[in-house]
């Protein structure tokens, strides 16, 4: 009995409660801020090493850097692919794990890309 009315307790609690704040930096190879800078965070269904734990839900979030190159937002726990793109830049790509209650600091590193000029006859 004391399992059920702990789970219907742990129902009640909003998912706010749950969550976690996302927040960072995303710069370039020499340390600069990257403004503008586009994040795509995908909730990982699957979780860490192919077995089926991951917390979160089906949220999908996007989000852009500020001038100064930062971003915050709040998502619930759980494991989550972050894709990271600007003009200019090599995308980046890397897989984070939110805890409840816990506050991720994250950084994106992005290198330059090299310009290919294509010929066409």
């Amino acid at each position: 009995m004391k399992h059920l009315t702990l789970l219907f307790l742990l129902a009640l609690v909003p998912l706010s409660a749950r969550a976690a704040t996302l927040s960072g930096t995303v710069v370039d190879s020499q340390g600069a801020v990257i403004p503008k800078a586009y994040l795509e965070i995908h909730w990982d269904s699957v979780g860490l090493n192919g077995v089926k734990d991951n917390l979160g839900t089906s949220d999908n979030r996007t989000v852009t850097t500020d001038a100064t190159g930062h971003f915050s937002l709040e998502l619930p726990a759980g494991v989550y692919d972050v894709f990271v793109s600007a003009a200019g830049f090599a995308p980046h790509c890397e897989k984070i794990t939110l805890t409840v209650k816990g506050n991720l600091r994250y950084e994106a590193r992005l290198s330059v890309t090299r310009m290919v000029k294509i010929k066409v006859d």
